[in-house]
C-alpha cells in the first residue's frame, strides 16, 4: 500500500496529557503524520463514512478525519481530555461532532452511535488491563470493520532510550501494561477479526481487521 506522507495536516495542539505529543517538535511532528497518514488510508480501504473512536483523547485523530470530510464521534474515559477536545472542535465550528465520557468495556452492540460506524482504537490497548476483553467488545461492536494500534515493540522502548526517556523502566512508557511485537499483535486481533491489511508507521503497528461473521 503506498504512502503519502504530508506536513499540512491541521492537528489540534496537545493538552497537558499530550503536550510533547503534539507539538511542534520536527521529528514527533513527522512520526505523527506518518501515523495519520497511515491510518487515513486504512480507513479510505474499509469504505466506511461514519467513524466512532473509542479513547479519542482530545481529538487529534477525529479532529483531522472531520476535517478530511468523514462523519465523527468519539469516547473517552479522561473528563479532562473530552473537555478539551469538545472546545478544540468549537474552536473550528464543529461544536456539534459528538465527545462524551465513556469505557470502553461498557460499549453494547444495541448503542445507537455505533450504527454503521467503524470502531477505531489507537494507542489504547497498551493501557487497558484486559486487551482481549477489549477487542472482543470491539469487534462484537463494530458493524463490520474496525482499527486497532499500538506501540511496536521493542522498537518503542528502544527509541524511548535513545532520546534518554524512561530509563529506570528500561524505555518503557508510563502506563504502558502491554507490550506487543508485530507478530504477537497480529496473532492476537486475527482472533477477533479477519486482518485485511497492516501498517507500521514509525514506531507503531496498526491493522484494518474485518469481524468474524
Amino acid at each position: 500500500m503506498k504512502r503519502r506522507i504530508q506536513s499540512n495536516y491541521n492537528v489540534f495542539a496537545g493538552g497537558k496529557h499530550h503536550a510533547e505529543k503534539y507539538n511542534e517538535n520536527p521529528i514527533h511532528k513527522w512520526l505523527i503524520n506518518g501515523f495519520i497518514d497511515s491510518l487515513l488510508l486504512l480507513v479510505q480501504k474499509s469504505g466506511k463514512r461514519k467513524i466512532f473512536e473509542i479513547g479519542c483523547g482530545e481529538g487529534q485523530l477525529i479532529g483531522v478525519l472531520d476535517q478530511e470530510g468523514y462523519d465523527v464521534a468519539g469516547i473517552d474515559l479522561d473528563k479532562e481530555a473530552v473537555e478539551i477536545s469538545c472546545e478544540n472542535f468549537a474552536q473550528i465550528g464543529r461544536g456539534g461532532v459528538s465527545v462524551t465520557l465513556g469505557d470502553l468495556y461498557d460499549l453494547k452492540e444495541e448503542d445507537e452511535r455505533l450504527r454503521n460506524c467503524m470502531l477505531i482504537c489507537c494507542e489504547v490497548l497498551e493501557h487497558v488491563p484486559d486487551p482481549e476483553k477489549a477487542l472482543k467488545i470491539i469487534s462484537h461492536c463494530t458493524e463490520d470493520y474496525f482499527i486497532v494500534s499500538v506501540p511496536h515493540e521493542p522498537l518503542w522502548c528502544m527509541l524511548n532510550i535513545l532520546r534518554g526517556k524512561y530509563l529506570k523502566s528500561f524505555g518503557n512508557t508510563p502506563g504502558h501494561i502491554n507490550h506487543w511485537t508485530k507478530r504477537e499483535f497480529l496473532k492476537t486481533v486475527s482472533k477477533y477479526g479477519e486482518i485485511l491489511a497492516v501498517n507500521t508507521p514509525l514506531p507503531w503497528i496498526m491493522a484494518l481487521a474485518k469481524k468474524h461473521n
